[in-house]
């Protein structure tokens, strides 16, 4: 009997390889090889188109042309998991080119972005197509990597159409079927095609802010819930208001024209908490605070914003803590934590010197 050696099988992690994703990771794929590999996983015969001269204000992946339409590939590279920011950029390369098929190759795709693709696949028409991808690299002992692309989602019927679009290949398993006689139309102008295309990439833009900013209003709503319910079983005195799809909440702090805000940023990242004094005389209310700025600072113990705002009749004393991701589960408790130790502090500074300005709560 013939005896074989075996190797292990061993996944390379990508940023050991790719170190950047414009200048290495890019770079990769627009290899003549890659896109063939690209190309098998899609099945689409990919070229790379030539962008020389082409001046955009954005930056942009790796731009193909499909030999069999002829029409324009946008590629976006994400060596991590995917997120919102790479998705616009993949929008704004398909407006900038008038671009009917976009791909998106990341290391790992989170559910909320494959079911993205899947519902911009569906709501669009058949001339516009979003492809999803996951690479990997493998290696064998010291053999060569090599690549895998895994597809996470596609046009629907893609696979069928694919034969008869794009390789050019006839499908023999069926008898051909007479075609009418078709009737001559005129050719739409070249315009009139240029807008509707556009149309649709703004209409899909449009809705794609839409949908994220309901997902965005629902973690907003879980996020100010979970902070109250962690307010009340840590004992702390701070009452909080009621819970709401926006990116702050409202506490009382003793005077009706004052109140104790804590917010999130769950764009760009970061929390924080300000007291806002508003309307009737503001003014001389956020004066009379800013004159005992140090001893307040002390108190709190971090170094605090101090805006004056005439032209809204409104003060703001503001705390920030930017090294937060509010999206993000895993950080809440931390993040609440520190919204409970810092509203307290507001509260103990803040609140025996409004109860002096006169018609308090």
């Amino acid at each position: 009997m013939i005896q074989f050696d075996f190797g292990r099988l061993e996944q390379v992690e990508l940023r050991t390889v790719w170190v950047s994703e414009d200048s290495d990771f890019a770079t990769w794929l627009a290899r003549g090889d890659s896109l063939a590999l690209l190309g098998e996983a899609i099945n689409m015969d990919l070229e790379l188109e030539d962008m020389e001269g082409w001046v955009s204000p954005y930056p942009r992946g790796v731009v193909c042309r499909s030999r069999g339409s002829g029409g324009y590939v946008v590629v976006e590279n994400q060596l991590e998991h995917t997120d919102q920011s790479h998705l616009g950029q993949l929008l704004t390369y398909a407006a900038e080119l008038k671009a009917v098929t976009m791909v998106w190759v990341a290391a790992k795709f989170t559910q909320e972005d494959q079911n993205t693709l899947n519902w911009l696949n569906e709501i669009t028409t058949e001339n516009i197509r979003f492809f999803g991808l996951e690479v990997e690299l493998w290696r064998i002992g010291e053999s060569p990597l090599a690549p895998k692309f895994f597809l996470v989602s596609k046009p629907s019927g893609w696979e069928e159409s694919t034969v008869a679009s794009e390789s050019g290949v006839p499908d023999h398993t069926t008898a051909p079927i007479p075609a009418p006689t078709p009737v001559p139309s005129p050719a739409p102008a070249p315009e009139t095609e240029e807008t509707s295309l556009e149309d649709q990439l703004q209409q899909v833009e449009n809705e794609l802010q839409l949908e994220y900013q309901l997902v965005e209003n629902e973690l907003q709503m879980e996020y100010w819930q979970a902070l109250r319910q962690h307010l009340e079983d840590s004992g702390s005195f701070i009452r909080p208001g009621t819970p709401r799809s926006q990116n702050w909440m409202n506490f009382d702090v003793g005077h009706w024209r004052l109140r104790m805000t804590a917010f999130n940023n769950m764009r760009e990242g970061g929390i924080g908490v300000q007291l806002v004094i508003r309307e009737g005389d503001a003014e001389v209310s956020y004066n009379t605070l800013y004159q005992q700025r140090g001893e307040i600072g002390a108190e709190i113990g971090d170094a605090l914003e101090w805006r004056e705002l005439p032209e809204h009749k409104q003060g703001q004393v503001m705390l920030r803590k930017y090294n937060a991701d509010p999206t993000n589960r895993s950080q809440w408790t931390g993040q609440h934590d520190w919204f409970k130790e810092k509203l307290e502090a507001f509260d103990r500074a803040f609140r025996p010197r409004i109860s002096t300005f006169g018609a308090a709560n």
